[in-house]
């Protein structure tokens, strides 16, 4: 089991003991392992009658709305004066699933000039010191997995079946139900115990995955047979997606939920990309099925960065553009990789 610095846990656990106000929050576009990991917090410092509020840049998805308590998350897009306040009355923020404050978006600016105490718990490489106290390891499966580990170091005594829960759900989703080899023996070790408090697995796994809509099948069936493009000499495929495309099959937010991964299926694809049209810009998630850095990628060429088989961008260019970018991108990477 990974050993968290217990020194530091109990320094927040000292400063938290004096204060009257919490705020959790995550990174734009949240995903299963930012919602998951902000939900449990947010229900362990309830039982410790702290009030606490979990604030998200934008909409979360129907992957993980049906979480207990994702209902009272606020979104920042919806509620920017009740967003600010709460922000600024924060006497602690904990950061979960981000490690640099340009992925907070709209929420970057009243969390930079709070001054509460900032904890980070991430995993995410490169982490941003902006917060007075970073837990941040690469080595670690996901947010939710260090949230758990930092949660049994708090008081493991308060954790029960809904906090595990929502932790469960983070892990499941950023190891690709432990597919990915993010997943390594800590984390089934940390999954076993989750499932001892009672977290029913199959519902889990059901309303996260098997949760779609007709449109979101159709759309993933048109992109498939249409829209993606497999590069064989470099191993690599891509799949973009037309503003206009995403209106025909009435796109609602997260219905490209695992679409990037689809390409690693295909046998000797080892890089998979998706690329989203935007009204200003294009978003870039890659994906990497070898030891090929898709983080390095992001970096390079896209303005972004995360794994090294898992990362993302955005570029305020064209689709077609950004699509000629990868193409060039992966061609001279894989030379390189080649030599």
């Amino acid at each position: 089991m990974y050993q968290i610095d217990k020194d530091k846990v109990k320094k927040i656990k000292e400063i938290v003991s004096k204060s009257k106000k919490i705020l959790i929050t995550g990174h734009t576009n949240p995903d299963g392992d930012a919602i998951g990991s902000a939900l449990s917090l947010f229900h362990f410092f309830n039982k410790l009658d702290i009030e606490t509020t979990v604030v998200m840049p934008d909409e979360i998805t129907n992957s993980t709305s049906w979480l207990v308590g994702a209902n009272s998350i606020l979104i920042n897009e919806d509620n920017k004066a009740l967003v600010s306040k709460h922000v600024a009355e924060a006497d602690v923020i904990f950061c979960v699933d981000f490690n640099e404050p340009k992925r907070l978006k709209s929420l970057k600016d009243a969390v930079v000039a709070s001054k509460a105490v900032k904890v980070m718990i991430d995993h995410h490489p490169q982490p941003n010191d902006f917060v007075d106290f970073t837990f941040s390891d690469t080595n670690i499966s996901s947010a939710s997995e260090y949230v758990y580990y930092f949660l049994k170091e708090y008081n493991n005594n308060l954790i029960d079946k809904t906090i595990a829960e929502c932790i469960f759900l983070g892990i499941t989703t950023d190891t690709g139900c432990f597919n990915f080899s993010s997943a390594t023996s800590p984390t089934f070790i940390a999954a076993a115990e989750l499932l001892a408090y009672g977290v029913d697995k199959q519902k889990i796994l059901s309303n996260t995955f098997d949760n779609y809509s007709e449109n979101r099948m159709r759309l993933m069936g048109y992109v498939l047979q249409e829209k993606l493009v497999v590069m064989p000499e470099q191993k690599a495929a891509y799949i973009g997606i037309t503003k206009e495309e995403f209106e025909k099959f009435d796109y609602q937010n997260g219905d490209h939920e695992y679409f990037v991964n689809l390409a690693l299926s295909i046998k000797n694809v080892e890089v998979s990309a998706l690329f989203l049209e935007m009204e200003e810009s294009v978003r870039i998630s890659l994906r990497s099925g070898s030891d090929f850095d898709v983080n390095v990628l992001a970096r390079k060429y896209f303005k972004g960065g995360g794994h090294k088989k898992a990362a993302g961008g955005k570029l305020y260019m064209s689709l077609v553009d950004t699509i000629s970018r990868f193409e060039k991108a992966i061609i001279a990477s894989m030379n390189i990789k080649n030599n």
